[in-house]
């Protein structure tokens, strides 16, 4: 009976808001008590509209009603605190996220229960028990608790929706329906959804049915899953068996065949060392023969003499020769084993082309059947193909990759440039076609390309100019053809001599290249008169007879080639460096030709230290033409003259550069 007593006065100074005993009460003029901050809280949510309502009897106050404590009130909470009548918090459960909650609470709100379609608010149990207090003997429909009730509200005539328009398939109210949807086939929202439940029960069905297809499809691929995984690991396992096996029957045979080997090997090495040992006994005994039968030879005793000769003449051992077999090779063995070698791999590739990956496709819309083998080396052989099918792949994509990137990346032709080969082969280029066939590969690609092209061979870019009337050609491109430093370099290297530097000697580089205007144009007109003045002299004195001599006029070489390159050699050297007396040339043409003929190597810059005497034979030429000994020699042409005065502005230069010049 107290505790009943103690609820009913718990609850008859509790607060209709939050549900808890009044704190610091107010009565606000429709005489009901609400905390005070509770009360403030829920007027200053409509502070915008000016109008104030009770939270339970919704009476409405205007202006804004002055608060003020109860303090008959609060005395009569205090006493209830004080003897320890405070009953027990309700048994409520707090919104969770994705409830409805309660919209009258304030602060943390409860659950709400029950929805108010006329109020449009959803209540939580203490507070729907306030609503139906209130509002009892009023028709309010109540639903169970619902988010979003300004949904079922028509937002055109702020009416419940209770109505259904199968012609539009929507919900409105009452009123749309005798205005937008009249003449409509309209039924209430219930009547549609008893119709919508049959249909959704059959939908429901159908989802039911396809679920279970799709489990029973997803069980049969999770066990064709297992099979691959099983069928595959017993593949491999069996694969690596059989490997094993085979290579350790290959070991065995190769110890077998070497086995083999070093017998035969032990058997005509036995029976050469029995040989050995015989021959070595027999010439051990000749020799002791020939010991004895030259002490017989110098005795004076006739009869022995005659007794030992007899016995001696016979020659120790056999007469036989022996013959050793020195072409005795094991190249039988390794022809078998090359034999078996080929036999194996030609095997493995016919098995190998036998091998086809199953046509198997999986299909969302049907069940997969599960894959059957006949038996575990078909499985291998399928599992090979498709390793073996992404290895190819795999290199083949590769060696695209590096052609696309030396088409893309490599060297391109510019415009003006002559034809640009590069072979398909990364870095090597045409350098395969070029070794096995130089003389062909140039003619070939003449043919194709005209007489000048460059060719990629071996990560170098040669340029081949065929045909000699092409060089102008190509000597007119003086940014990429710089002939002038390339004639320096080689020379200097060729020669031995230091090329000119500009920093030590400016303007000299500039002055050697004006010097060789005196080869051109009408500057050769008395080189060539002074060249057949000295053909002339030579051929004098090749044909005439010399009264000195004794000559009858007879040729003094045996050969036409080899008079010829003596005419040619002493008529250029005359005209160019002149005469002196008393100078033979026979020796410096010997040593000229021999230097001529290793030229090419020096300029490919084979080191001259390999080239056997060609250093010293360089040396002694040079030697030949120091500007002390020029100086020596009458009416050289204007050229050389025009050389030697300008080195001789040059003291600091050595006699070996200026003779290399």
């Amino acid at each position: 009976m107290a505790e009943s007593s103690v609820s009913l006065a718990q609850e008859e100074f509790s607060c209709s808001i939050c549900l808890n005993l009044l704190k610091d009460p107010v009565t606000i003029p429709c005489g009901h008590s609400y905390c005070m901050s509770c009360i403030r809280g829920y007027w200053d949510q409509d502070e915008q509209k000016g109008v104030y309502s009770c939270p339970q009897c919704r009476q409405t106050f205007t202006p804004r009603p002055v608060l003020g404590k109860n303090t008959m009130l609060a005395e009569v909470v205090e006493k209830l605190k004080k003897t320890k009548l405070q009953a027990a918090p309700l048994a409520q459960c707090y919104a969770e996220p994705g409830d409805v909650e309660c919209d009258v609470c304030t602060g943390r709100k409860y659950k709400a229960i029950k929805s108010c379609l006329v109020c449009l608010e959803s209540y939580c149990q203490p507070h729907f028990e306030r609503h139906e207090e209130f509002r009892s003997g009023k028709l309010h429909k109540v639903t169970d608790a619902v988010g979003e009730l300004k949904e079922m509200i028509c937002p055109q005539h702020d009416k419940l929706l209770e109505i259904f328009c199968r012609t539009d398939q929507c919900c409105i109210c009452y009123m749309c329906m005798v205005d937008e949807h009249k003449n409509h086939n309209t039924v209430s929202a219930a009547a549609e959804k008893t119709e919508k439940q049959k249909l959704l029960e059959e939908t429901q069905k159908k989802f039911q049915k396809r679920i279970q297809e799709r489990e029973k499809e997803l069980e049969e691929l999770r066990e064709t899953v297992d099979t691959y995984k099983r069928s595959a690991q017993t593949a491999v396992e069996d694969s690596e068996r059989i490997f094993t096996e085979l290579i350790r029957s290959i070991e065995r045979s190769r110890s077998e065949v070497t086995r083999l080997i070093r017998d035969q090997e032990k058997t005509e090495v036995s029976r050469a060392e029995e040989q050995l040992k015989r021959l070595e006994q027999e010439i051990e005994d000749l020799r002791r023969r020939d010991i004895e039968l030259e002490q017989l030879s110098h005795t004076d005793n006739h009869i022995h003499f005659l007794q030992s000769f007899q016995s001696l003449s016979v020659p120790p051992g056999s007469t036989d020769k022996i013959t050793v077999s020195s072409r005795f090779s094991f190249d039988v063995v390794g022809k078998s084993v090359s034999d078996l070698r080929e036999k194996l791999e030609h095997f493995c590739r016919e098995e190998i082309k036998k091998i086809s990956p199953p046509a198997s496709s999986v299909r969302h819309n049907q069940s997969i059947p599960t894959p059957e083998y006949e038996s575990r080396k078909e499985f291998l052989k399928s599992r090979g193909s498709l390793i073996m099918l992404e290895c190819l792949l795999t290199i083949f994509l590769g060696f695209i990759s590096v052609l696309l990137f030396c088409a893309f990346c490599g060297r391109r032709r510019k415009d003006g440039e002559p034809p640009l080969i590069k072979g398909w082969i990364p870095f090597l280029g045409k350098a395969l076609e070029f070794r096995k066939n130089s003389q062909q590969f140039l003619t070939q690609l003449q043919q194709e390309h005209g007489d000048v092209f460059t060719v990629l061979i071996a990560g170098r870019y040669i340029t081949f100019i065929m045909n000699p009337l092409q060089y102008p050609s190509v000597i007119k491109h003086g940014k990429q053809l710089d002939f002038h430093t390339f004639s320096d370099s080689a020379a200097s290297r060729t020669f031995g001599y230091k090329p000119v530097r500009s920093s030590l000697f400016p303007g000299m580089s500039d002055r050697i290249q004006r010097s060789y205007t005196l080869l051109q144009g009408p500057a050769l007109d008395p080189l060539t008169f002074s060249m057949m003045g000295n053909l002339q002299q030579v051929m004098r004195r090749r044909f005439l007879p010399s009264e000195e001599s004794g000559s009858d006029g007879d040729w003094q070489e045996a050969e036409l080639y080899e008079f010829c390159k003596c005419v040619m050699f002493q008529t250029t050297f005359n005209t160019l460096y002149g005469h002196k007396s008393n100078l033979r040339l026979d020796q410096l043409r010997v040593d000229f030709e021999k230097f001529d003929a290793i030229f090419p190597l020096l300029m490919a810059r084979v080191p001259i230290a390999l080239l056997g005497k060609t250093k010293e034979i360089r040396e002694k030429l040079t030697r030949f033409f120091y500007p002390q000994r020029m100086a020596e020699w009458r009416a050289p042409c204007e050229f050389i003259q025009t050389r030697m005065a300008l080195f001789q502005e040059y003291d600091t230069l050595q006699d070996r550069d200026k003779a290399g010049h």
